[in-house]
């Protein structure tokens, strides 16, 4: 008993009956689709179809200038939203209507009150029909929100679900969201997407709950900010302990490319366009969160099998045309998973190649640095290079046993709690690609970092690694531990550098000298400072700190070991300061 809003796509786009062919060319040509509902400009009562095959033939015989009135399937063939697919297919079938307009109020009835609120096609159509059966447990996911988000995130889901009902808005979790939730794996973002006004949404969740809204009109996005006091509103009972700071509503929209890997134009549209602009199939699922739909999935474009078999597929034939990045995005997610690239997906990537080229540095940059964020991202740096990315970035970019080497020993360090704290708490991004440059040739690696247009701050980490290489495996054997210190001073502002250094010199006998540095000799101090030196009579100035360095070195060779020592060390080398009349005694 499927009704016609359950497979409908919502917010059709339209043309005025005034429309001319070579606008409606244009149009079609920019959104992809085969047929638009017409509708006269003044009464807005839909008057006819128009097929991107009237237009096509109309543009071949140069009538550009007709208006569409003159070549559409004139008439009215219309379903509601609570209509069956039985009378959708018996309306295709005798009307020869291809997309079918779906009306709320009484215009069919010969009113004039009408409101076009979507269109059903023969694609929607034959999905649903060939559509295999799901298990209670895949179409209806309520109880799998319930026990995967925490409870006051689960809460702040069914308030956000209510208020959107009373609106009369559907409210979505759409793509990789809800691919980790069927795949078991924790939600990070809750983003949101409304068939409607999202800015306006999240402003009621607001006078109900509290927070603040930022909004962007012409993105048709809004953040709703969640004070303590907003949650303790939401859910009184419940912890807070991994409740987010915001909640990100975005109005379903739908995009088009002007030309091959520029960014997109985006326009509103409905839930099932929202999702045929995404990237991979596993990517193309929802779930519906309002009122009495809570829980309902929707898998439009095979997105559960794919999921369920472990397949990467691309959704349709010109994506990595559209945006070739996403041939780095279905690596990434492929190695991830531990799915694999379906055949056709990987043909289309090896014929997208060339494109990557028009990309912006900047953009295969992110990408990278989202490859080099991964938990484990040695695997996929490897396939891109079988793929051959690598090569299209740089002829003579590689991924060789050293680097692999040098990504395994990093996530080894990363583990013990003293090279952790190198990180500072951030992403080890930016070290995985030092390590992976301190591998390459030197024109390879100059020549990459100028496409992707590297931060100062990461040439910075990968010159400062390739000078600490070179210093360090140019030590003398049995070289001081205050010579070692003496290197490694001006890293200590730099310990990622450090890091990265320790984990390219596994095998070698620097990598003890750092691992001494690390935990002992950056740590020791002499007893005595400055302070010592000016009761000393010392006149203070730059030979302080000269004098603390060779108290500093004398301890860490040894040679003293108590502030009696370091004091009588002081004497001695006093004896032969610059101006030493000056102490008293001398």
């Amino acid at each position: 008993a499927v009704k016609v809003s359950e497979m409908m796509s919502r917010g059709a786009q339209i043309f005025t009956a005034t429309t001319t062919v070579l606008e409606a060319a244009q149009q079609m040509q920019r959104f992809g689709y085969e047929g638009y509902p017409v509708v006269d400009a003044k009464s807005g009562r839909l008057v006819g179809l128009l097929t991107r095959r009237a237009v096509d033939r109309a543009m071949q015989h140069e009538l550009g200038r007709l208006n569409v009135s003159q070549i559409m399937k004139s008439g009215r063939v219309t379903v509601t939203p609570t209509d069956s697919i039985e009378l959708v297919q018996q309306l295709m079938i005798e009307e020869d209507w291809g997309q079918i307009p779906v009306i709320a109020g009484d215009g069919d009835q010969g009113s004039d009150v009408e409101r076009l609120v979507g269109i059903v096609t023969r694609t929607d159509l034959l999905r649903l029909l060939t559509r295999p059966v799901r298990q209670e447990d895949e179409s209806d996911l309520h109880s799998l929100l319930s026990t995967a988000l925490p409870p006051a995130v689960w809460r702040v889901v069914q308030v956000a679900g209510e208020v959107a009902a009373s609106m009369n808005m559907p409210l979505y979790f759409v793509g990789g969201l809800v691919r980790d939730l069927l795949l078991d794996q924790p939600a990070v973002d809750l983003d949101m997407v409304v068939e409607g006004d999202a800015i306006a949404l999240a402003r009621q969740l607001q006078e109900r709950y509290g927070g603040r809204v930022r909004s962007h009109s012409r993105f048709g996005t809004a953040k709703w900010l969640l004070s303590p006091r907003a949650w303790r509103t939401i859910a009184p009972h419940d912890p807070l302990d991994n409740a987010a700071d915001a909640i990100d509503f975005v109005t379903a929209r739908t995009e088009f490319y002007d030309q091959p890997a520029a960014l997109p134009e985006v326009e509103s549209g409905s839930i099932k366009l929202d999702l045929h602009r995404r990237d991979f199939t596993i990517n193309t699922l929802a779930i519906r969160l309002d009122g009495a739909h809570l829980g309902e999935l929707l898998d439009f474009y095979g997105g559960l099998r794919d999921l369920h078999q472990g397949v990467i597929r691309v959704l349709h034939s010109l994506s990595f045309v559209d945006d070739a990045t996403r041939i780095l995005r279905a690596v990434r997610l492929e190695q991830r998973l531990s799915f694999e690239i379906e055949a056709r997906t990987a043909e289309l990537i090896a014929d997208g190649l060339p494109m990557l080229d028009r990309v912006s540095g900047e953009r295969i940059r992110n990408e990278v640095e989202l490859v080099l964020r991964e938990p484990d991202p040695g695997p996929i740096v490897e396939r891109l290079q079988q793929l051959g990315v690598l090569q299209q970035l740089h002829p003579n970019l590689a991924w060789g046993w050293k680097a692999a080497g040098d990504f395994e020993n990093l996530q080894r360090l990363m583990q013990r709690p003293m090279w952790q704290a190198a990180l500072q708490e951030q992403s080890p991004a930016s070290v995985y690609f030092a390590l992976w440059m301190a591998s390459q040739s030197q024109d390879a690696r100059r020549a990459l970092m100028e496409r992707l247009n590297v931060r100062k701050s990461t040439r910075e980490e990968v010159e400062g690694l390739l000078r600490l290489m070179q210093l360090l495996t140019g030590l003398e054997p049995g070289v001081s531990p205050s010579e070692v210190e003496r290197h490694l001073r001006p890293y200590v502002a730099r310990p990622r550098i450090l890091l990265a250094a320790r984990a390219a010199l596994e095998r070698h006998p620097a990598a003890e000298l750092l691992e001494q540095y690390q935990v002992h000799w950056r740590h020791v101090r002499p007893a005595l400072d400055g302070n010592d030196l000016r009761e000393m009579g010392l006149p203070p100035g730059p030979e302080y700190a000269r004098l603390l360095d060779c108290l500093l070195a004398a301890r860490l060779d040894g040679e003293v070991s108590s502030e009696d020592e370091e004091r009588a060390l002081l004497e001695r080398l006093t004896n032969n300061f610059p101006g030493n009349s000056e102490f008293p005694g001398k």
